[in-house]
């Protein structure tokens, strides 16, 4: 049966007060949070790959964060997330064993920001997209300020980019990353290491570029 015109209205005007509601939950949940900490991985720089942290606050003692592994030798932005957790699991986030030798070390949320934005931007220009859910997780950052001074990073390795495959990149994806790179730089102006045989990297055929 089709309703009527009063009807329709009923139903619109339920739909938007729905919609003022859950954006103002939204608004209040934003205006009670507040920063923590910013962290990111010691080693960063060295090692071309780390992690980087913006941790908030909200009045229950629970910890908002918005997590990004950050790739400065090539990719940027590598995976991201964002997520609510208790304080005991962002303490165990913190001393997680897989870091190895990496420790977190606190840095200003500013200095964060910049970081992320000045690695996508890189990223960008070799065709690499941020992965995961940056959308959401750089939202984390809105009320925060770029520095007034841009941090001089220095992105790639010995002057340019430098993939490196990770334990979790399909074989795939590495041949579609460095298939990418030889388009977008040039044969001589990447560096790689992949597990991949030299005589199977590079072909003519037709491959299929991941979203990166």
């Amino acid at each position: 049966m089709a309703l009527t015109s009063k009807q329709l209205q009923t139903k619109k005007e339920k739909r938007l007060k729905k919609r003022k509601s859950t954006l103002s939950q939204k608004s209040n949940l934003d205006s009670k949070l507040h920063i923590y900490e910013a962290i990111i991985t010691n080693n960063i720089w060295d090692t071309g790959l780390g992690v980087g942290c913006l941790a908030m606050e909200d009045n229950k003692g629970d910890i908002f964060i918005a997590n990004f592994k950050i790739d400065v030798f090539c990719l940027g932005v590598k995976d991201s997330f964002s997520s609510k957790i208790s304080f005991e699991q962002y303490t165990s986030f913190k001393n997680n064993p897989e870091l190895d030798d990496s420790y977190f070390i606190n840095v200003e949320p500013s200095y964060l920001k910049s970081l992320i934005a000045q690695s996508v931007e890189y990223a960008k220009r070799y065709g690499f997209l941020p992965q995961g859910e940056f959308t959401k997780a750089i939202k984390y950052f809105k009320n925060i300020a770029l520095p007034d001074i841009k941090p001089d990073f220095t992105f790639g390795k010995d002057g340019k980019p430098y993939y490196v495959a990770g334990p979790y990149d399909s074989l795939h994806m590495s041949k579609a990353v460095v298939n990418k790179l030889h388009d977008k730089a040039g044969s001589d102006n990447f560096h790689y290491m992949v597990p991949i045989p030299e005589e199977l990297l590079f072909d003519d055929s037709e491959y299929e570029i991941v979203r990166l």
